[in-house]
Formats: structure tokens, sequence, C-alpha cells
């Protein structure tokens, strides 16, 4: 099963697209929020393919769910911006709201920064951000890959995507 991630795209949907286009054997796309609607827009050009989302704190008059859980491939993640949790800090509240869940991996957005940590044998994973990198970052976007219950994870930089 290949997981494309993305957060934080803040209405530059062209780059999204042209990842998607790009990309092959997709089976799930996964936006964690601040632009929703730029993965909307790619479900409508991109039907083929299933998507799970949440909103992010600049994502407003949305009545979706601001987090979830779902199960992938025999691992069970746990989706959200994170925005709530103070994440921007360090990730105290976010690890403290979220291991007793029973998930395997927390996948969050909001810091504009990729990122991946283990607390407490859960595998805390940020995508980083498709528009504006903090710390003179890469805009980056991350590539899931899992079989037989395994997940292997690899963060890819996005370079000189024109519109």
């Amino acid at each position: 099963m290949k997981i494309l991630v993305f957060s934080d795209s803040h209405n530059h949907a062209y780059r999204i697209e042209k990842i998607v286009h790009n990309e092959t054997d997709i089976d799930l796309i996964i936006h964690l929020g601040d632009c929703i609607s730029d993965i909307q827009t790619i479900q409508k050009l991109y039907p083929q393919y299933s998507y799970e989302y949440v909103p992010g704190n600049c994502d407003y008059a949305y009545t979706i769910p601001e987090e979830k859980t779902i199960e992938l491939g025999g691992l069970k993640f746990f989706l959200t911006h994170s925005a709530k949790y103070n994440t921007n800090k360090n990730l105290y509240e976010l690890y403290k709201n979220t291991e007793n869940l029973g998930v395997d991996v927390v996948l969050y957005g909001h810091t504009h920064e990729p990122s991946e940590t283990v607390h407490k044998n859960i595998l805390y994973m940020n995508p980083g951000c498709l528009s504006r990198p903090r710390n003179k970052g890469l805009k980056t976007y991350l590539v899931l890959t899992i079989e037989d219950g395994k997940m292997n994870a690899r963060f890819v930089p996005v370079e000189n995507l024109k519109p």
C-alpha cells in the first residue's frame, strides 16, 4: 500500500497536482490540514484515489472532524493538524493526548517542518509543508509504504514546481 501525506499546502494545490501526476501506484492520499480545499480540488481531478483529510487552523466553515483514527495495512493511525496541541512550541501536549489511544502512528501537520520521532512506541511524523517551510527548510511531503504490517517512510523534497 502506498500513501502520500501532505500538510499545510496553503492554496498551492498545483504542487499537489504535479506530485500526484508524477507518482505511481497510489492507494491513498492524506492531507493534514491548512487548506483542505486544495486536496478537495485534487480529489475532483483524481477521483480514482482514496482520500483522508482533517482541517487545520486555517480551514474555516468545515463540519468534518478535526481529528480521526484510521487503520491501514494492519496499523492504526491518528490524523491531526495538531495546532491545538501547541506543536510549534514542542510535542509534549501531542504526546500526552495521544499516548493512550492505542495507535501505532500519529500523523500531524501545522509546524511546517518535516519531523519523525518515537515516543512510548508510537511513531510521530510530520510531512512538512508545501508552501512556506520554516527555518529555511525545504518544501516536503511524505510517502508511506505498508507491506505485511511493516511501514517504510520517506520524506520527499519538492523543488522547482511551477504552476
